[in-house]
């Protein structure tokens, strides 16, 4: 009983998130990153820079920023933006989720977007709710761009928790530099979601995902790098360039 009113609570609460973004916003804090090898969601943290997953590949990138599209609801037409640098941590390999945060530098703009806090405490938020924002794609249309923004709510579980959670040999150890999230710890939904979601936990960006054996925009666990002990990285990144 106390599980369903938890989770009856957590879907009015992302219902309101979702109702006063789309009322009180004409734009989004995500950015759609478009390559010829798959497309991963970017989190705007200032108007040049976008903080995204190391793992994410991206030849021949495009960064598409949404703008809302007053003609469909739940949809977003995009707008283009040139970019001028990345940098993928310098401790990120591809045989491991640690260090899985890279940054994009864009071209300078005229336009203004919303922007997400970066964290001002690096402790863990363990039992608080986060909001899970990321892209996914419309089933009745294939061959178009992940264009749907979704938020979902998902409670930030502690290393303990996540032990079980994935078909990844999950250590305490292992989780000193990221986290897990969600609602389901068992399921595995299906979806056509883009990699690298944001967690925003506190109106700050606490996470990106690194991986999940499900959907995060269901509720499914997912496994985040936590941005607030890549701060000093990421400041210094954007004072030197």
């Amino acid at each position: 009983m106390k599980i369903i009113l938890l989770f009856g609570l957590l879907t009015l609460a992302a219902a309101q998130f979702t109702n006063k973004r789309n009322e009180n916003s004409d734009s989004t804090f995500l950015a759609y990153l478009k390559s010829d090898y798959q497309p991963c969601v970017g989190t705007l943290i200032h108007q040049q820079w976008v903080v995204t997953a190391a793992h994410c590949y991206l030849p021949y990138l495009q960064v598409k920023i949404g703008t809302a599209n007053q003609n469909i609801q739940g949809w977003l037409q995009d707008q283009d933006v040139n970019y001028e640098l990345i940098f993928r941590h310098p401790n990120f390999t591809a045989d491991s989720p640690e260090h899985d945060i890279m940054l994009i530098k864009l071209a300078k703009s005229n336009n203004l977007h919303m922007l997400v806090d970066l964290p001002t405490d690096i402790s863990d938020l363990n039992g608080s709710i986060c909001v899970i924002s990321g892209w996914s794609q419309n089933w009745n249309y294939p061959f178009r761009d992940a264009d749907i923004q979704i938020n979902h709510m998902a409670q930030w579980l502690s290393p303990i928790q996540c032990k079980g959670s994935s078909s990844r040999n999950i250590t305490v150890r292992s989780m000193n530099n990221m986290f897990c999230a969600g609602m389901y710890p068992h399921q595995q939904n299906f979806c056509k979601e883009v990699s690298a979601a944001a967690a925003i936990c506190k109106g700050q960006l606490h996470g990106i995902l690194s991986w999940t054996d499900g959907c995060v925009l269901k509720g499914d666990i997912g496994f985040y790098t936590k941005v607030s002990r890549y701060i000093d990285w990421i400041l210094d990144i954007i004072e030197k360039n």
